[in-house]
């Protein structure tokens, strides 16, 4: 099997230009952790765009739009590039639900039968691939490939990937039609019947047992998750022989590929005024200009409080505006919570704490905390780490921390009884809000105990001191108030909780106390 010459990777940017022929796997000792290795084979006809998926995974390859018309030369992309080139090697590693996985991917060309044969053999899944611009590559998925996957791997999974999916917006497009002018006057202009629908892709998945992925080199869309899906596929397969296997476990079926054809139409303006009421409920910079691409997205999104928004604009009904808001930020909180913290979806970064594991996402950590934006943005180990280190905090006092960055409220898991911890990761991590939140739950639920006549002795000098050391300076005072305002009872009872003060906080209550002294 024939690999593309060096300089032809390097020319079109597939490879890094300091990486030398003479690299082999030495030294690699640091990426010999258990894991599972998964044998890809990628098939499909000449010229769909084979070559360029594999090189934009295992390459991390960006193409423009002439390199992609450039005249095709068949080529392959060899299976011995992970034993020659060690930064191929580390790219191959991936993590898809908690399990180490080195992805192997293995080319074929379009018209050479015996080398297929070979690359079949002990694989652990298929992708079929074609493109969508050329109905008769579409046409061979069913009547040539999926008989000779079936013949060589008849228990594999396979995916359908229809490649070349930026053609899909761009065959209209001035500036590539120029350019396929000057490729040769005799071109096929790419007509809108030649495309193949996303409908039929499912469709023809649905008929030969396969997952249907769409995927571009040129805008890297859907890159990841066709190689993603397609290892889910693998270990999945592979679990039902290796049931024994604890880390299999965990791997959930192929992701839905989420697709949002209606914004291709729109200008970036009404895109970024979306995005912008779906992250913040803020509608201020809407203009009349965008307000048809607005009602578009809004009708495919289906967002009840943005579509009032939106056909009202220019009514200056403030109280329904705000009302509508308030609403809409109900509704985000309630889904970050459920989605996010409850059913943990999309997780990113998994903190250890003393006493088990949380499990966040980095950008909401960003954007609600300056000390982990500047954790995670910055030089620092843990900007990539994906498991990061905590110590000294417990996993109920991490996750009312995760509850209020991503809610803007207090847990209701937050008592008397385990409100420090969380005061103190409050004052280590620079969120004033968040104790003044906890200072207000906290007093509340002192005050209703006091009402009842319960005595909040043992509570209230528990809370002092570690409240003035982390800046809980309204809980603390509150804890000074009850004291000395009980303060005979207390000394007469309980005279060692006074001596267990500071002696600054003993002459404090003494000088204050009510009754004062004689």
């Amino acid at each position: 099997m024939m690999s593309p010459p060096l300089s032809m990777l390097r020319k079109y940017k597939l490879l890094d230009p300091n990486l030398s022929e003479g690299m082999s796997w030495q030294n690699v000792d640091e990426f010999n952790t258990r894991q599972e290795t998964v044998k890809c084979v990628v098939v499909g006809d000449t010229a769909v765009g084979k070559t360029r998926l594999i090189c934009a995974r295992t390459c991390n390859a960006y193409l423009t739009l002439p390199q992609m018309l450039a005249t095709h030369i068949p080529t392959v992309w060899a299976i011995d590039q992970y034993r020659i080139h060690k930064e191929v090697l580390k790219r191959s590693w991936m993590i898809v639900d908690g399990v180490n996985v080195s992805l192997r991917l293995w080319d074929t060309f379009g018209d050479h039968e015996k080398d297929r044969k070979f690359a079949f053999g002990r694989s652990d899944v298929v992708l079929l691939c074609f493109s969508i611009s050329s109905p008769q590559s579409f046409k061979h998925c069913k009547t040539k490939w999926f008989s000779e996957i079936r013949q060589y791997c008849p228990n594999v999974p396979i995916v359908l990937v229809g490649c070349k999916n930026d053609l899909r917006h761009i065959y209209r497009d001035e500036r590539f039609l120029e350019l396929c002018r000057e490729k040769s006057p005799f071109v096929r202009i790419i007509q809108e019947s030649d495309l193949i629908t996303r409908e039929q892709g499912r469709q023809l998945a649905n008929e030969i047992g396969a997952f249907y992925y769409e995927s571009s080199v040129l805008t890297q869309y859907g890159v990841g998750t066709v190689f993603e899906n397609a290892v889910r596929l693998a270990l999945i397969a592979r679990r039902q022989q290796r049931f024994w296997v604890k880390s299999l476990r965990n791997v959930t079926s192929p992701i839905l590929q989420v697709t949002l054809p209606t914004f291709v139409r729109l200008s970036s303006m009404s895109v970024h005024c979306f995005l912008r009421f779906l992250y913040t409920g803020d509608l201020s910079i809407i203009t009349n200009e965008i307000k048809e691409d607005l009602k578009t997205a809004t009708n495919f999104a289906d967002i009840v409080e943005l579509k009032v928004l939106v056909n009202n604009i220019g009514k200056n009904n403030l109280d329904e505006k705000h009302a509508l808001r308030d609403e809409f930020y109900k509704k985000l909180i309630s889904n970050l919570k459920k989605i996010c913290l409850n059913e943990q979806l999309f997780v990113d970064v998994i903190f250890k704490v003393d006493d088990g594991k949380c499990y966040a996402h980095r950008s909401i950590l960003m954007a609600r905390c300056a000390v982990m934006r500047a954790m995670f943005g910055g030089d620092f180990r843990e900007s990539t780490a994906e498991i990061i280190p905590f110590p000294g905090v417990t996993k109920e006092a991490f996750d009312i921390f995760l509850h209020y960055l991503y809610t803007d409220c207090i847990d209701e898991n937050l008592r008397i009884e385990n409100c420090l911890p969380v005061i103190e990761l409050a004052n280590r991590l620079c969120l004033p809000r968040l104790i003044s939140l906890v200072e207000l739950n906290v007093v509340q639920k002192l005050s209703a105990l006091k009402a009842k006549g319960i005595s909040l002795n043992e509570q209230v000098f528990k809370l002092l001191e570690p409240c003035q050391v982390h800046n809980a300076d309204q809980l603390a005072e509150w804890c000074q108030y009850y004291i000395i305002i009980q303060y005979q009872d207390i000394s007469l009872n309980s005279p060692k909780l006074i001596r267990c003060l500071h002696p600054d906080n003993q002459a404090y209550l003494n000088k204050n106390r009510w009754p004062p002294a004689q």
